[in-house]
């Protein structure tokens, strides 16, 4: 099996601009000057150690202000090196309201990436299902849309909330696995012998341009 662990700023990139695609947000916090707030609900999920009491959150922080919503928004989604100007003292007082004070220090590239890759295995919160060769990959548009130009394209233009299933036959369930999981971790875990299907997968479903230097960089 081949592993590789390059890591780029890439895999950042792609989850902070996901910050931009408000007509892709599904879950929404009214702030306590009544406007509401988007978030990808499984970002918010990962970020915030899939709380159980999610309801209860949601209606704890609606006592904050949209401009302190916007700050824990950007928070979730990239690190401290990016947004060094990102007010942790508001921060603070956010995660104490939440008894979620610990995450005020997940704010490095590691944590950002580590939060996310759970969501690899977090398969309540996926919501769109790929059929390959009669077998089902269950995954998450937040990820799908923040990784693939394809598919921010496609959900972006179709406007589809529904649980999709999409009939993908064009590769095998292995090379599919294996590029799904990269769009997670940032790693290429799977045989040598897909690697050239991977390789036209990630064509295909046009990875932006960074994105494909990581995948590349990880096939040598």
């Amino acid at each position: 099996m081949i592993e590789m662990r390059k890591r780029f700023v890439s895999f950042v990139d792609d989850f902070e601009n996901l910050i931009s695609l408000d007509e892709t947000y599904d879950f929404f916090i009214k702030s306590a000057d009544s406007i509401e707030i988007g978030f990808h609900k499984c970002i918010f999920l990962c970020r915030t150690g899939y709380p159980s009491e999610l309801e209860d959150i949601k209606q704890k922080l609606q006592n904050f202000p949209s401009k302190d919503l916007i700050i824990l928004r950007k928070f979730l989604y990239t690190t401290k090196y990016k947004h060094q100007d990102l007010d942790s003292a508001k921060l603070t007082k956010i995660f104490e309201s939440i008894d979620r004070k610990d995450i005020i220090n997940r704010n490095t590239y590691w944590h950002l990436i580590s939060d996310i890759s759970t969501l690899w295995n977090h398969e309540e919160s996926k919501d769109f299902t790929f059929i390959v060769h009669e077998k089902k990959l269950n995954v998450h548009k937040a990820i799908l849309i923040a990784r693939s130009d394809l598919f921010k394209g496609m959900f972006i233009s179709v406007n589809d909330s529904s649980n999709v299933v999409h009939e993908y036959s064009g590769k095998t369930y292995p090379a599919m696995k294996a590029l799904i999981h990269f769009f997670y971790t940032d790693v290429l875990d799977c045989p040598k012998k897909v690697l050239k299907e991977i390789d036209d997968s990630a064509r295909f479903y046009q990875l932006n341009r960074k994105t494909m230097l990581t995948f590349y960089q990880n096939q040598k």
